[in-house]
């Protein structure tokens, strides 16, 4: 009779199918982990922040101009009219692009963060947990949170018409502080990220079988070697205009 019982949900986790799994992690994220250690996917979920992210872009894209603009006008003391007319000549170019750059650029940094988390847990700490399971588990918390934060960040980024929105702590320092180490440490902890932080750790502990306390361990640890990382990468990379 277990038997049977344990057939029957393996049965029902392998067939949630991408919108399941996708819903589930707002009210129940452990029933999308226990399908992903059954049966894990992750190109679809990979695909469609990609191609969100790409049309985003293209919707903001004024904005992105004008960031630049002001990049210009910063690094090589150019005035207003000077950058737009520098910019115009590539404008075309650019808006064809940044969108597929971006779509790659998605792939890109799903495999790579994801290959960081397996490295700790199934290579350092000896977790017997496939690669394929791991960037399922990245690619459904990016598509699940990120999908949020587009809602969110898009229409004050359009209001505003300004892609300096903060969703951080850094939301609440004076715009004088930016490009302080205050200000990039505090940047770093996006209510956004966060989010996916806990559902990774959440992840672990369904598929690793890890403790709760191991699991937080292993994700928040990542995040914050990496957040150590970029900071000290954009202090020594520093440009005129381009510090953050």
């Amino acid at each position: 009779m277990d038997d049977v019982t344990a057939t029957h949900s393996q049965t029902e986790l392998e067939k949630q199918g991408f919108f399941q799994k996708w819903f589930h992690l707002y009210f129940s994220p452990e029933k999308t982990f226990r399908a992903i250690d059954e049966k894990p996917d992750w190109i679809l979920p990979v695909s469609v922040v990609a191609i969100l992210s790409a049309l985003v872009l293209i919707l903001i894209f004024p904005q992105m101009h004008q960031l630049q603009v002001e990049h210009l006008m910063a690094a090589k003391n150019l005035s207003q009219a000077e950058a737009e007319q520098l910019l115009a000549k590539g404008e075309t170019f650019q808006k064809i692009i940044m969108p597929i750059s971006t779509f790659i650029m998605i792939f890109v940094t799903q495999i790579v963060a994801s290959f960081f988390f397996y490295l700790v847990g199934s290579v350092f700490l000896g977790g017997m947990v496939p690669y394929t399971k791991v960037l399922s588990m990245w690619a459904y918390t990016s598509l699940a949170v990120g999908i949020v934060a587009m809602i969110v960040r898009v229409p004050v980024i359009l209001a505003k018409k300004t892609i300096a929105v903060q969703t951080s702590l850094a939301a609440f320092l004076s715009p004088d502080s930016k490009g302080t180490l205050l200000y990039k440490i505090l940047s770093s902890f996006d209510i956004f990220i966060l989010w996916q932080l806990v559902l990774m750790t959440v992840g672990f502990t369904v598929i690793y079988k890890f403790s709760q306390k191991k699991s937080a361990t292993v994700v928040f640890g990542l995040w914050a070697l990496w957040v150590v990382f970029s900071i000290l990468l954009r202090s020594i990379f520093k440009a005129p205009g381009l510090g953050a």
